[in-house]
């Protein structure tokens, strides 16, 4: 009965161990770029956020806006899971109409399995812009695309949830 018993422990010790350092949990990593209302002439700000299952070593994201009317000004990792990390890239197209960003790991520690901020993205609407909608896209600028790169240099494609500007016409004050 003894020898049974201490095998049946073992058995479920090992089962619980192996659950215990499941690298996956069934939910796709994903980037989440969220959704502004703005009025012509204004800015605003769009967090974009990312969701990870394994510890990652890089992340590289390029954006393109796609409508008229409306450039990013800046992008910003105060308060991001990411904002330990030194090496931080950033560079915005020339006509403000696509960025492209992202966080590597060089002596720090990696990034940790999580949910959270990765970075927040600074637009301005012109005054020109027409009332409408316009898209947060991901896109791809040679050599770029959208990659998580974990730490065995494997990268992978996240998933991806569109980020989208309101513009509305300058209020009448009265």
């Amino acid at each position: 009965m003894i020898l049974k018993t201490v095998f049946v422990l073992i058995i479920s010790m090992a089962i619980l161990s192996g659950a215990a350092f499941a690298q996956d949990d069934n939910q796709p990593d994903s980037l989440l770029i969220g959704q502004i209302k703005i009025e012509q002439g204004g800015t605003g700000s769009i967090e974009i956020n990312f969701f990870n299952d394994q510890e990652l070593a890089a992340l590289t994201i390029p954006l393109q806006l796609v409508g008229e009317g409306f450039r990013i000004d800046s992008i910003s990792f105060a308060g991001s899971r990411v904002e330990y990390l030194k090496t931080r890239p950033i560079t915005v197209g020339k006509e403000g109409r696509h960025v492209v960003f992202g966080a590597i790991c060089m002596l720090e520690e990696y990034i940790q399995p999580g949910k959270g901020l990765m970075a927040t993205l600074f637009v301005h609407a012109l005054e020109s812009a027409k009332s409408g909608n316009c898209t947060i896209d991901t896109t791809t600028i040679g050599p770029a695309t959208v990659l998580f790169t974990k730490t065995n240099s494997v990268s992978l494609v996240p998933r991806c949830t569109l980020g989208k500007i309101e513009i509305s016409p300058i209020s009448k004050k009265k």
